[in-house]
């Protein structure tokens, strides 16, 4: 297994605080890393500085000769008016400047990493795409450079479940060496095949190891169980060596002042492991009003539309206490719209809600527009005076803070200067302080780290009251939700028993349209008045036609994605043409159906 990447005692610092020092890393051909660690611990500085887009203060980056790094970052960037096809060509062009290539290796690269990400029409203008669909363009930039080895910062965030799923099956699938910051439990035990942790309570700054990320836990529970166990052994003979100290040995001899110097150093080792060993942790216990009605919120009915469109429709249920609902479907179907209207933020267009009388919710907006972020973080989480009261009990606000993470001196900081991670806590312990029936939480894991995801976690599981929550975390959903509630982004609603149903209920939703363009001729009975006789025969025929297209265009990708012409610069130009005059084909005779269905429709509707 080579090794394409050698990061050798590496550190870096902003200001008087330490990020990480002295890492020392390797990246090999095939590896799947995955790269976590608590928010604020350098993960991103340190994939900018392995892309070279920030200084190291010391030690070395080694990348292997030839070998090509390509970096797709947290959040896409396109300058307006440029299309699938000028981003990919800008990055190939910026990869290669000082390179030998010619116009049809450019033309080639394009073309294949278009279709390989499911770009088929490349004069698309980026600021026209979705969220999900900008973050693939970023993944395309990266890619049409053939790198060998990928860097992804936080590439599920925001991504709805579908667009979370591909990239998972492309990152497990892909021929090079991929780095993944994620916070995504299920991604990374999926995908993972070493992880790498930063994080300032390993005695080295850093833990890695090889495996999924069970297996990591695994042997993250083991190492401490060691350290432990050193720790304690460190502890029974540094108090041996104290109390000879206290008995004022003298160290005339040169055997005596070096035992005095070995107890000094570990008494030194043992005060660093028991600093290291204070590891500070969030405290989450939501409040609960104590309420003791079972039916909290019963839907019947609930119908919401955006224009002409049905966001969801004859969706009913109930919320009972002690109930956890996970709320899952694709970006745009409505998810975040059921919320506001379960929080009277927004009027449903049918069906019925009724609520328990007096009932309390606390609504946990992913957008974060309940916060002012021109105030102080003092000023965030207590309105006025020093203190908050939680549970009936005054709490000074620095000691609020604290058991947020958050250090004395960010009290005076606004939170328009937190990061994302943070303001997501300042929300969270906002919502802390309020009496609570029922929680609505609209993706409140975006941006936290996997330790304050465990704690949400538990938190969620042990609130007596009820909650709905808006998420993408796998995770999440399969541990501690007791049903799900998903949407298709089409108007239909399903009330699943877990997060493995509603997937087979999106599979089947997906393939219905599919089945019914496969067969045309069957889905309709032809209306001989509609149609001359000639264009009744080519209607009959269309079905088996586009069959034999659509057949025709995945024979053409297949080829285009062969390995054995890869390196053909004329063979990949000659495929990718392939795969467009294919795609023209199968257009135009959807096409020519749908004109000569609407003729058919036209006729009916007289």
């Amino acid at each position: 297994m080579a090794t394409l990447l050698s990061i050798m005692n590496i550190g870096k610092a902003y200001g008087a605080r330490d990020l990480f020092h002295d890492l020392t890393l390797h990246v090999n051909s095939g590896d799947k890393i995955g790269l976590i660690g608590p928010n604020g611990s350098g993960k991103s500085t340190l994939l900018k500085i392995m892309a070279g887009l920030e200084s190291h203060d010391e030690g070395e980056i080694a990348l292997k000769q030839g070998a090509r790094l390509a970096y797709v970052p947290q959040r896409p960037d396109f300058a307006p008016g440029q299309s699938v096809y000028d981003i990919l060509a800008a990055s190939f062009d910026a990869a290669f400047a000082k390179l030998p290539t010619d116009e049809a290796q450019k033309e080639a690269a394009i073309a294949k990493t278009a279709a390989l990400l499911g770009f088929n029409k490349r004069d698309v203008l980026a600021e026209t795409l979705s969220g999900g669909w900008q973050r693939r363009l970023s993944l395309a930039a990266a890619l049409v450079i053939s790198p060998d080895i990928l860097l992804l910062d936080e590439p599920t965030n925001h991504l709805d479940l579908e667009s979370i799923l591909w990239l998972e099956s492309f990152v497990a699938s892909a021929p090079l060496a991929v780095i993944t910051i994620t916070h995504d439990r299920a991604f990374l035990q999926n995908v993972a095949n070493v992880i790498w942790e930063i994080d300032y309570h390993y005695p080295a700054g850093y833990f890695t190891a090889k495996g999924n990320y069970r297996e990591f836990l695994a042997q993250k529970e083991a190492f401490f169980k060691a350290q432990a166990q050193y720790q304690s052994g460190l502890a029974s003979k540094a108090r041996r060596e104290n109390e000879w100290l206290h008995h004022g040995a003298p160290a005339r001899s040169t055997k005596a002042a070096a035992r005095v110097n070995n107890a000094k150093a570990m008494l030194e080792e043992l005060k660093a492991l028991k600093n290291l060993g204070q590891n500070t942790k969030l405290e989450l216990t939501f409040t609960a009003s104590g309420r003791k009605t079972k039916r909290l919120v019963v839907a019947r009915d609930l119908a919401l539309n955006r224009g002409e469109r049905d966001l969801f429709k004859d969706l009913s249920f109930v919320i009972q206490n002690g109930l956890i609902i996970g709320l899952v479907g694709p970006n745009g179907s409505g998810k975040s719209s059921l919320l506001k209207v379960l929080a009277g933020e927004l009027s449903a267009t049918g069906g019925e809600i009724v609520k328990a009388d007096n009932l309390k919710i606390v609504y946990f907006d992913q957008k974060r527009e309940q916060l002012d972020k021109k105030l102080s973080l003092k000023k965030a989480l207590t309105e006025s005076g020093d203190s908050v009261i939680y549970q009936g009990k005054p709490i000074h606000v620095a000691g609020w803070a604290e058991r947020f993470l958050f250090r004395p001196e960010q009290l005076e900081m606004r939170l328009d200067n937190l990061s994302g991670g943070e303001q997501a806590r300042v929300l969270i312990a906002r919502l802390m302080l309020r009496e609570a029936d029922l929680m609505l939480l609209d993706e409140p894991t975006n941006d936290l780290d996997i330790a304050t995801i465990d704690i949400l976690e538990e938190s969620l599981a042990s609130f007596p009251g009820a909650a709905l929550i808006v998420t993408h975390d796998r995770a999440l959903l399969e541990n501690i939700c007791d049903l799900i509630i998903g949407l298709n982004n089409r108007g239909s609603a399903i009330i699943c028993a877990d997060f493995a149903q509603y997937m087979a209920w999106m599979r089947e939703q997906n393939e219905a349209p599919k089945k019914a363009q496969a067969a045309p001729a069957q889905s309709k009975k032809v209306n001989k008045k509609a149609l001359t006789y000639s264009e009744e025969l080519e209607y009959r025929a269309l079905e088996g036609k586009i069959e034999a297209a659509e057949a025709e265009l995945s024979r053409c990708n297949e080829e285009l994605n062969d390995p054995a012409i890869s390196t053909s610069a004329a063979k990949l130009t000659a495929a990718a043409a392939k795969v467009e005059e294919a795609q023209k084909v199968v257009d135009a005779l959807y096409a020519r159906w749908e004109e000569l269905e609407n003729k058919l429709n036209a006729v009916k509707a007289e």
